[in-house]
């Protein structure tokens, strides 16, 4: 009997996009999954098309809860899960139809216990691949080092990747708090000995401006800070050698909400003054450092230049940096 896949959707206010995510999982070429679809009850018809798409196919599971965000909705998955291998879709997410018998076989080819594949940036009138040119299989140390020095963000998600199961014990997404991601893929390579990283794109990632994802707000910038700092003070004492790349994310969440203070406005600056004096402190010892670890591009270090100062102008001028780099990606 092929090894059974449990793969995990929360779902939220995804009414105009669930349809075509279920369909693109439920047409696996690997058919030995369970969908465990996580209604976080949201004011749509989300959990009337979860009731009827298990009504159809007896694969899927669904779970209706109160509203908790997304970290709650994954945890309430993984703890009804029964695979061996657990995956995660964002459900205004789509995959391609081989993803999950394409990311098994990296894990029984190479005897991995991750295996990741590529994915595509789908915005409304274009699509980027993101990816490899060849497959890797990397250990425990080599594989944090892609995930500390920005490997991309074909490593730092959790959702275009398969896991064994049994990585997960003890491990939690940080309920109540965004950056999930970031506070916890860390914790799952650790516990791994081998992860395929492999080339082919299959994983679609919808560039969705009203999505969780890309909500800008204090709240997940000061969680992404929180999540670096945990992650420097759990990895530094195993991995000393990683102690200048574990500051390269601390130093970009100062950097992000540098770009957000000048127009959140004095008030709010004054609400967060000696955090964002803690941070310009730690700015001052390490940003130069990380400025030469890593290629931010001329509108980047001219931001973590400004990093230093807890200044109204240096706040101004990451904030018009940020939206020159934006215009520039298409962000």
């Amino acid at each position: 009997m092929p090894p059974l896949i449990s793969v995990i959707v929360p779902v939220y206010k995804v009414e105009c996009y669930l349809k075509n995510c279920l369909e693109s999982i439920l047409s696996q070429t690997y058919q030995n999954i369970e969908v465990i679809l996580v209604n976080d009850i949201a004011p749509d018809n989300c959990g009337e098309i979860c009731d009827n798409y298990a009504k159809r196919d007896s694969r899927v599971k669904v779970i209706h809860k109160k509203h908790g965000g997304l970290s709650a909705a994954r945890n309430a998955g993984m703890k009804i899960a029964s695979g061996e291998y657990l995956g995660f879709v964002d459900s205004d997410d789509w995959i391609e139809p081989d993803m999950y018998e394409y990311l098994l076989s990296g894990i029984q080819r190479t005897g991995g216990d991750i295996s990741c594949c590529g994915l595509c940036e789908e915005r409304l009138h274009s699509s980027k691949e993101i990816g490899r040119k060849t497959d890797v299989c990397l250990g425990t140390a080599e594989a944090l080092k892609v995930l500390l020095t920005n490997g991309g963000i074909q490593t730092t998600v959790v959702w275009n990747k398969l896991y064994r199961r049994s990585l997960w014990d003890g491990i939690l997404f940080p309920d109540g708090r965004l950056s999930e991601d970031t506070a916890t893929i860390y914790q799952v390579f650790a516990k791994s000995e081998r992860i395929c990283i492999m080339s082919k794109a299959k994983y679609h990632y919808r560039i969705n401006p009203s999505g969780l994802m890309r909500a800008t707000n204090l709240s997940r910038e000061l969680d992404f800070w929180d999540a670096a700092k945990t992650r420097y003070n759990e990895l530094l004492p195993i991995y000393p050698e990683f102690g200048e790349l574990l500051k390269i994310d601390m130093i970009q969440a100062i950097m992000n909400i540098w770009s957000m203070m000048w127009e959140l406005g004095a008030s709010e600056r004054d609400k967060w003054s000696v955090l964002l004096d803690e941070m310009a402190a730690y700015a001052r010892k390490n940003y130069k450092s990380v400025l030469q670890l890593c290629n931010f591009g001329i509108t980047g270090k001219l931001r973590t230049c400004l990093t230093p100062y807890n200044k109204s102008w240096a706040f101004l001028m990451c904030a018009i940096l940020k939206k020159i780099s934006d215009i520039k990606h298409g962000g």
